[in-house]
Formats: structure tokens, C-alpha cells, sequence
């Protein structure tokens, strides 16, 4: 009887660790951005209230997180009540502040986003002027760069669908997307230093998402 219930136990714990490794990351439409940046500068908005809703209607709130400078001014962002908050474009101290949600859905008066990318749960927060949705297409565009996170199971491709041309781990700067593919060079923004002479473009396709979630890192600033 003992070796039949510890057989059990040992059977769901598997089928639970198995749930949470295939757990499917919802990407929805795109991102929307806090412009914290106004917030932040603004000589005017010295605490602003984020406010977070269960429903589409988005009223009454079930949580908020507020954005404050410290009473005694010396210019550093406290953030109160956002232990809820598990995503990857989370950061507000120096020298970077970014708040980026994946967007499920939206409508007349709000988001849908995700607010822990560990669980998927979701909250809505209503549009505002600080509130900026940004489909997927410009948000890759918009990226420094981004790179694979498996290049052997998703090398830069000729085509879609075509043959590897590199396999090695680089830097990719998005130039165009079409559905889950992703047009990519190794060219950047950013100004050479004196008698650096640029890279030999190396162009080519890689996949940026499926069914399950991500396939490539990105960063946001250099």
C-alpha cells in the first residue's frame, strides 16, 4: 500500500514538472510601455498611480503600485506595492528605467497584460496618455539587438525556411518581420570608435516566436 501511494505521489510530481516546463508563454499583440521617462523628468508629477483591474471594464482596481521620488528628494524612484510584478522588462533605478508588459488584448478603455510571465497571470490597467501599446512589429524594430537562444535548433537562415549561413552566437539588429520570422543583420546604430572600420554585413532569417513563447533574447539599450 505504501509503495502504491509513493508510486502515486511520485506520478503527479512528474506530471506537474512536466506542466511547468511546457507551460506556453502567451505573447498576445505586442507590448505597452509606461512612458516612465515623463514621470520620472516631469518637474510637475511628483507620485503617480498605476493602477491594475481583474476585469475589461477596468473598474475597481484590485491592486496599484506607486511610483514616487523619496520625501527627501534626492532623486532616486521609490516603487511601492509591486512584489505581484514578475516580468523582464521591470527596471526602474539608474541609469535605465523600463516598464514593458506583454499585451494580450485591448479595447476601448484598457490592456490586457501579462504581470508575471512565470504564471501568466493577467491583469488590465486602463489607457492613458502615459500608456504606450506598441505592436510586435515595432517593438522588434525598436530593439538594440536581439540573438537566439538556441542558434543549433534556430540558425540565421538564407530564407525562411532555407539553409543556415551562420551558426555562430551574435547580435542580431531586426529589420523587418513577417509572422514568426524575423529579417536580420549584424549592422548597429551605434557610431564606430576612430579607425574601427565596420563589420562585413552578414544578412539572413531566424524564427522569433512559436507556439510556445520567445525563441530569441532581445535588449532594449546597448
Amino acid at each position: 500500500m505504501k509503495f502504491k501511494l509513493l508510486l502515486t505521489i511520485l506520478l503527479i510530481s512528474s506530471i506537474t514538472d512536466a506542466q511547468q516546463e511546457t507551460l506556453v508563454k502567451p505573447l498576445g499583440i505586442g507590448k505597452v510601455k509606461l512612458q516612465i521617462e515623463d514621470i520620472i523628468y516631469s518637474k510637475t508629477i511628483k507620485q503617480y498611480e498605476l493602477e491594475f483591474f481583474e476585469k475589461e471594464d477596468c473598474l475597481n482596481s484590485s491592486n496599484k503600485v506607486e511610483f514616487k521620488w523619496n520625501k527627501n528628494g534626492l532623486g532616486y524612484m521609490e516603487v511601492l506595492n509591486s512584489d505581484f510584478i514578475k516580468i523582464k522588462d521591470w527596471h526602474v533605478e539608474e541609469p535605465y528605467f523600463i516598464v514593458n508588459f506583454i499585451c494580450l488584448e485591448k479595447n476601448s478603455k484598457g490592456y490586457k497584460i501579462i504581470v508575471n510571465e512565470e504564471t501568466n497571470e493577467s491583469r488590465w490597467i486602463k489607457k492613458s496618455p502615459k500608456m504606450e501599446f506598441q505592436p510586435w512589429s515595432d517593438f522588434l524594430r525598436n530593439l538594440y539587438c536581439v540573438e537566439q537562444i538556441d542558434i543549433n535548433s534556430n540558425p540565421l537562415l538564407n530564407k525562411v525556411n532555407g539553409k543556415p549561413i551562420n551558426k555562430e552566437k551574435q547580435c542580431w539588429k531586426v529589420l523587418k518581420i513577417s509572422e514568426e520570422w524575423i529579417l536580420v543583420n549584424n549592422q548597429t546604430d551605434e557610431p564606430l570608435p576612430n579607425n574601427e572600420k565596420p563589420l562585413k554585413e552578414i544578412k539572413g532569417w531566424i524564427k522569433w516566436r512559436n507556439k510556445n513563447g520567445l525563441l530569441i533574447d532581445y535588449y532594449l539599450v546597448y
